[in-house]
């Protein structure tokens, strides 16, 4: 089949496939959804247009019946009010200082909740401000399933709906069909269609951080004061709240934004054992060659490059033996010759085990400013900046 040929045939697929949407009453106007993912419905969000439309009084009037029914619709108001209750109780505060003790005060008002048009400026763009839409989000199932969940992240997988009923019966019905019609997209069906609509523009927002089960593990693994056991308790129950009403955390992530994500200080004590004084005075625990690559960019906030790590070989050899000094010269020297060679992965494996380390003791968000990363073709950093680091002892390095 010739290339010509095959591309008509994508194009009649296609075309078959946004004829067969028609069949469920569903307006589908842009969208994106990965092939080859295994995904999941999120809930579907109702955005509303500038003006008060039938369709918005509509939504207003029948949003509880929405919300009863189900189908995972995400109503804005009513978030918006489940996060102002938690701000004015002390809920939220604790919330985030759970997840960030450096945080500072987190408040939640009308003057900063998040609204339509921060939505409409997240899915929209490109649509006519005068409608009214669902986006119908859809979450990969390998994010899903990960217990330690992004701060900030991105809905690359959602589908943009208009809305046209405009009375009780006709809306629920809309709905019915519009989460019918996302659970076909979910069965890969339809997927092709989205490649002939317009792409969005990246937006980042917020994924849903708070589950009930990693938070419910996160505190068994915590040493929590008992005089907080009840607010904790508390604060639980509103997450399920959120889950039940289909909350995504977005208005929680406009709130606080980066101060959950800001990073600590970082001690490396005269035995070169790692602390973090900022998060509950947790050790980083690593394997000497691993601690010894962990020092050696740290010592680098310039970067390297892995292809150039050959010049570094005496530090590196250096670092290793003050961090361990019970192996030998000679076997440290095949370590050190194996972490620079090009043509083995030990680079890459000491890289990945230093990211799971602090991932043990901190959120991703949190612990991404101490792994060892940077784009492809570009030198290797550690994005913590410098001012936060201490040396109990500056490391005498000797050559060999």
């Amino acid at each position: 089949m010739s290339f010509i040929e095959s591309l008509k045939e994508k194009i009649a697929s296609r075309k078959k496939s946004k004829e067969a949407i028609k069949k469920y009453g569903c307006d589908v106007v842009k969208g994106s959804v990965s092939f080859g993912e295994v995904i999941t419905l999120y809930g579907l969000m109702y955005v509303a247009p500038q003006k008060n439309t039938d369709v918005h009084k509509a939504v207003i009037a029948n949003h509880e019946k929405l919300e009863e029914a189900k189908l995972r619709f995400i109503y804005l108001p009513s978030i918006n009010r489940l996060i102002m209750e938690m701000s004015d109780n002390g809920e939220l505060q604790a919330m985030c200082e759970y997840l960030n003790p450096t945080v500072g005060k987190v408040s939640y008002t009308e003057d900063n909740a998040l609204t339509y048009d921060d939505l409409r400026k997240a899915y929209l763009h490109g649509l006519s401000d005068n409608d009214s839409y669902i986006v119908v989000l859809f979450e990969k199932l390998k994010d899903k399933t990960s217990l330690v969940k992004p701060i900030g992240g991105i809905f690359t997988d959602y589908v943009v709906v208009r809305l046209h009923s405009t009375k009780q019966k006709s809306l629920l019905q809309e709905m019915q069909m519009i989460s019918e019609f996302s659970s076909n997209v979910i069965n890969q069906k339809y997927r092709e269609v989205y490649n002939l609509l317009p792409k969005d523009e990246k937006f980042k927002i917020a994924k849903d951080v708070w589950y009930e089960a990693s938070f419910r593990i996160a505190l068994e693994n915590a040493k929590i004061d008992p005089d907080c056991k009840e607010l904790i308790d508390e604060t639980v129950k509103k997450l399920i709240e959120f889950d039940t009403k289909g909350i995504d955390a977005m208005a929680v992530y406009k709130l606080i934004g980066e101060k959950l994500c800001k990073p600590g200080r970082l001690l490396i004590d005269k035995n070169y054992r790692i602390w973090l004084p900022d998060f509950g005075n947790k050790e980083v625990v690593l394997h000497p060659a691993s601690k010894a690559v962990f020092l050696l960019f740290l010592r680098h906030p310039e970067g390297i490059y892995f292809k150039e790590l050959p010049k570094y070989k005496d530090e590196l050899l250096a670092l290793y033996l003050k961090v361990d000094k019970r192996e030998s010269v000679q076997d440290t020297k095949t370590t050190i010759e194996n972490l620079i060679d090009s043509s083995n992965n030990s680079i890459n494996e000491k890289c990945s085990r230093i990211k799971c380390a602090f991932l043990q003791v901190l959120h991703y968000e949190l612990a991404s400013w101490y792994f060892i990363d940077g784009e492809k073709g570009f030198p290797k950093t550690i994005q913590l900046p410098r001012e936060l680091v201490t040396w109990e002892e500056q490391p005498n390095l000797v050559s060999f």
